[in-house]
């Protein structure tokens, strides 16, 4: 009997191949709520500025900024490259905020009637932002969808995660690559009366799969 952490890739494969139950167990894991996908998307969307619409789970995801200012979607996308370094190549993703730096806080006291601005000038400065807006929207969506497809487009990711997480501490390999759940196996024991622990299950496994090989 081995651990998951101890198997080679290719022994992972087969124990992906043929457990398509666990596999599918370690997928919601990493995928539902509260899951490591859900919990980087929340924290990336935090302090999204009112007027952004979003719904991402790594299926038809969407994500738009037609409700928001160009200066709160500022403030948004400096918070997002200062804390997570979130958008490569930094040069780029700079060069699209130095223009709405330049532009945003104009164009947002034009709209309150704060100061006057040509049209042809207005214009001008709201297709800079709309066009940096579109470049950190596109780009923000790809990360945030990808924080879900890292988990199901790859069962080993999946497994690996959980594997990190202390998930699969109670999951041993047979020789065959199938899985034992020591925790399914300790709810059989005690609904027929039998009180073992997970460490004393465990032993009993190994100790009669070592005299069968031995045999």
């Amino acid at each position: 009997m081995n651990r998951l952490d101890d198997l080679t890739h290719e022994e992972l494969k087969k124990v992906i191949e043929l457990n398509p139950k666990f596999v599918d167990r370690c997928r919601d894991y990493c995928t539902d709520i509260y899951g490591p996908a859900y919990c980087w998307v929340d924290e990336y969307l935090h302090n999204a500025p009112d007027g952004v619409d979003y719904s991402i789970s790594g299926c038809c995801d969407y994500l738009t900024f037609s409700g928001a200012n160009f200066c709160d979607l500022l403030t948004w996308f400096k918070q997002l490259q200062h804390d997570y370094e979130f958008i490569y190549p930094q040069d780029e993703a700079n060069a699209y905020i130095s223009i709405l730096e330049r532009y945003s806080d104009i164009l947002d006291n034009a709209d309150l009637g704060y100061i006057s601005v040509k049209a042809k000038d207005y214009d001008y400065m709201n297709g800079k932002c709309d066009e940096a807006a579109e470049y950190f929207r596109a780009a923000i969506l790809e990360r945030l969808s990808s924080e879900y497809t890292y988990f199901t487009d790859s069962p080993e990711n999946c497994i690996e995660y959980c594997n990190e997480m202390e998930y699969n501490d109670n999951i041993l390999i047979s020789a065959d690559y199938r899985v034992v759940d020591l925790e399914e196996i300790k709810a059989v024991f005690e609904n027929n009366g039998i009180r073992w622990d997970v460490n004393s299950i465990k032993y009993l496994i190994e100790e009669v799969f070592d005299t069968v090989n031995q045999d």
